[in-house]
């Protein structure tokens, strides 16, 4: 409906609201159930990369719904967690598939690069973990962590 030039009938209004209320309901629960979807220590970068990509949908989804903004910054919280797994997972798979580091210039490149990614990625699901209630503390990190 154009609300300014042809408002609803005052008889639909009631269901209009019901039926933006459901749906601004909707998108909210589905960012906040993408926010505790988190795969285990072990996935591999496919797996990360396609929750990702349905969580910073859902998030684009709750920022054009105009979802409170409480939940706005728990699903970029999630967002940002989920990104450094999928970065980190990515260069694991670069330093495991590189073969021995025999060279300092491969080693600054590669394991100078892992280390620095797993930081980040424990410090987004330590972000993560004080944001997001339920989840899993490590963000799915497991024994990365250590």
């Amino acid at each position: 409906y154009d609300a300014e030039n042809d408002p609803p009938h005052p008889s639909t209004r009631q269901d209009l609201h019901g039926a933006n209320l459901s749906r601004y309901d909707g998108v909210k629960a589905t960012l906040e159930q993408e926010m505790q979807v988190i795969p285990p220590a072990d996935a591999d970068f496919a797996t990360l990369e396609a929750q990702r990509k349905t969580l910073a949908e859902a998030l684009q989804t709750a920022r054009d719904a105009c979802i409170v903004n409480e939940v706005i910054v728990k699903g970029a919280a999630a967002l940002r967690r989920s990104e450094a797994r999928c970065a980190l997972r990515e260069q694991v798979d670069v330093v495991e598939g590189g073969g021995p580091t025999v060279t300092q210039r491969a080693y600054a490149r590669d394991v100078n690069k892992l280390e620095r990614l797993r930081r980040e990625a424990i410090k987004a699901a330590e972000e993560g973990a004080e944001l997001i209630e339920g989840g899993d503390p490590t963000g799915g990190l497991g024994a990365l962590m250590e």
